[in-house]
């Protein structure tokens, strides 16, 4: 789960003491302690482990650093000013051909110390050096620009709306992409100084946050492949759903709600703790609008003909955040990237139906924006996480939670609790009422044979 990134050493000149730091003189970086000098020293990111960074197709981490810069921190008291230097991330010459870092220490008599980051034309940048470090100062690395990450709070573009969750009132948090993105930092329990980020220390890096997919899938556990007793494959084809629903697959949809005391509105990244009290939920919401770099909205997603394997091999219709057959073709994913605290997170899922009796404004294929963004009308189950694993996440781990429901269960619960005229049958009806966490009434389902699938990477 970790990646170490090993240090590298351009050594020329000769040591010297000085009273001013200048391009016009260089020392050998391998003395301690630390002496006045200036020092050049080459970072170059190389991986040990293959699960790191980035999203592939079974949902780990991969071992890509995509981004072009990285962060060297002062660590900082409370109350004192946060101190950060930008820098570039390129494929340097004196780091074998990979990706790396490079920047120049100069200390001074007195003890205080710069730092200039170098660019990718291998020149000092002289107008980001940052200055009067002490000897004493400890520093760690990240890809994030301040130690605080929080959501967007800014009027009219909030990530944070209102909402409810077993009648206590809650935040609903809409993604946005450069909010909401995979953050590093370097090993929690090691800070650097001087001595070490001149002697070339490894740096082990981990994720500053966690990753998730969430999905509901229906399957037929009648229609079974088990010939082959290592891949077990269940299947449903678009007919036998029609069978079964009395409708076509491409009517129903579904959404997701995770979240709980786990996921706040702010994270402290050198301290890996949270420094706010408001917590809430994300929502499975739209993924084109998050890979647009905009604010997602949590309405409802169609049911898809989608692919689960955990053991098994489950076939279904539903919605999942991501296929095999999306990333060949190019798709980027609708993952949910965030800080966590370690407690407890809840994952519920709603399924609504389409009519144009409940949507006159809508279409088949098409809902108006009002229809996809209600829960009203639709059936709602909460996942039983019974492993503490996923139940309280922790940061640098990424988690897969699905639920495999059996469509007939579905289809005789949907159909016991009023199916599409519901509203009619409220008061004859044995559908129990609950609340989804936008705040809306909603009919409560479980069924007991569902399998709770949580895979942790």
């Amino acid at each position: 789960m970790k990646f170490v990134f090993t240090l590298l050493f351009i050594l020329t000149g000769s040591c010297l003491l000085m009273s001013s730091c200048t391009d016009d003189a260089t020392n050998n970086a391998s003395s301690k302690p630390v002496e006045p000098g200036i020092y050049y020293i080459n970072m170059s990111l190389s991986s040990e482990e293959k699960t790191t960074k980035g999203v592939i197709d079974n949902n780990r981490f991969d071992q890509n650093y995509d981004y072009t810069s990285i962060y060297l921190h002062k660590i900082v008291d409370a109350g004192e000013e946060e101190r950060s230097i930008e820098i570039p991330v390129w494929n340097c010459p004196e780091c074998d051909g990979k990706k790396g870092i490079c920047f120049r220490i100069c200390k001074y008599e007195d003890g205080t110390f710069d730092i200039t980051p170098i660019g990718t034309d291998g020149e000092p940048i002289k107008d980001k050096t940052m200055t009067d470090f002490a000897e004493d100062d400890r520093f760690y690395f990240s890809s994030w620009p301040t130690d605080e990450w929080a959501l967007d709070t800014t009027e009219g573009n909030s990530q944070i709306t209102e909402g409810t969750v077993n009648g206590k009132a809650t935040n609903l948090f809409h993604r946005k992409k450069e909010i909401n993105q995979e953050i590093y930092r370097s090993d929690p329990d090691i800070e650097y100084d001087l001595t070490q980020l001149v002697d070339g220390e490894t740096i082990t890096i981990v994720r500053a946050c966690a990753g998730f997919t969430v999905g509901g899938i229906f399957y037929d556990p009648d229609n079974v492949d088990d010939e082959d007793p290592e891949d077990i494959i269940y299947d449903i084809t678009s007919e036998k759903f029609q069978e079964i629903m009395k409708s076509s697959y491409d009517e129903w949809y579904m959404k997701i709600y995770i979240g709980g005391e786990s996921f706040s509105t702010r994270h402290n990244i050198a301290t890996g703790t949270s420094t706010s009290n408001q917590t809430g939920y994300y929502s499975s919401g739209d993924g084109a609008k998050f890979s647009e770099e905009n604010i997602d909205t949590q309405i409802y997603l169609p049911f898809t003909k989608r692919t689960y394997k955990s053991g098994a091999t489950y076939k279904g219709y539903g919605y999942y955040t991501k296929t095999a057959e999306e990333t060949e073709m190019g798709s980027s994913g609708n993952y949910l990237f965030t800080p966590v605290t370690g407690e407890q997170i809840n994952v519920y899922i709603l399924v609504k139906h389409w009519t144009k009796e409940d949507d006159p404004n809508g279409t088949k294929g098409n809902p108006s924006t009002e229809w996809l963004n209600s829960d009203k009308g639709a059936l709602q189950t909460q996942v039983i996480l019974s492993s503490s694993d996923v139940l309280n996440p922790q940061n640098n781990y990424y988690y897969s939670v699905e639920l495999v429901m059996d469509l007939k269960a579905f289809a005789e619960a949907w159909n016991k609790d009023g199916g599409d005229n519901w509203e009619e049958h409220q008061e004859t009806s044995s559908a129990v009422s609950t609340k989804s966490p936008s705040g809306a009434t909603v009919r409560k389902f479980t069924l007991k044979d569902a399998k709770v699938i949580c895979d942790v990477y």
